[in-house]
């Protein structure tokens, strides 16, 4: 999952956040990782924070050090966010502020009282947030505990089931790389048209979004980005 957000540093500058969730170490993520960053630097002249939220804690250890392609000048130094730094949130209102922070801080630290309290929460939200990151919780928690919650949230709040648990997470992920795609396309000066906008917006693969994310960094024009020639 991708997300970016433009902030402000102490002294007022703007400062580009992309945000990831890893729940695994994929070695070929590096190469879009260089592509958003070294894109926005470029095209927006302001510094660029990579942050790699990690529920995982061998998956953390994996991004957490300075990353260096070999022949290469460029060294990438995310900051990574561990379970150890992830909160367990289980007061109803904690978790209604920070669904997002709560659903990470449960699956970092999964117990099945923690499980429950946010599960039962999420559900209740009254957008669609509350089913993708229950959904996201439920498929990313031991199976020790996921079937057991599943049955208590299905039997404590109605309408909730598991047909909708991976086809949610699959979206939520697809999402956060097309938002990405649509903020490294328009650092370029590249418009979509009407009906490639809609390509991007309804796109739910994730991988697909990810390579021409890949191929936004570089290609001149708007038509190089979505030809399949023009990634072999």
């Amino acid at each position: 999952m991708t997300g970016c957000r433009l902030s402000a540093a102490p002294d007022g500058e703007r400062v580009f956040v992309i945000i990831e969730i890893q729940n695994r170490h994929i070695k070929e993520k590096i190469w879009a990782w260089l592509s958003y960053v070294g894109c926005l630097m470029g095209t927006r002249k302001c510094p660029v924070m990579l942050v790699v939220v990690c529920p995982d804690k061998s998956v953390a250890a994996h991004y957490d050090q300075p990353i260096q392609i070999e022949h290469s000048c460029v060294v990438l130094r995310p900051t990574v966010v561990g379970p150890d730094k992830l909160p367990v949130l289980s007061e109803p209102e904690d978790i209604a502020a920070s669904p997002e922070l709560a659903t990470l801080g449960a699956i970092a630290h999964p117990t099945l009282d923690t499980a429950v309290a946010v599960a039962t929460r999420l559900v209740a939200l009254r957008d669609d947030r509350g089913a993708h990151y229950y959904s996201y919780l439920k498929t990313h928690l031991p199976e020790s505990i996921g079937p057991v919650l599943e049955e208590i949230v299905v039997t404590t709040v109605p309408l909730v089931s598991d047909s909708f648990t991976r086809i949610f997470e699959a979206r939520g992920e697809a999402r956060g790389e097309a938002r990405m795609l649509h903020t490294m396309l328009e650092a370029r000066g590249l418009r979509l048209d009407d009906d490639q906008r809609r390509v991007v917006d309804t796109c739910e693969d994730p991988e697909q979004l990810l390579r021409w994310g890949a191929r936004a960094a570089t290609a001149d024009t708007v038509a190089e980005v979505f030809s399949e020639e023009a990634g072999s």
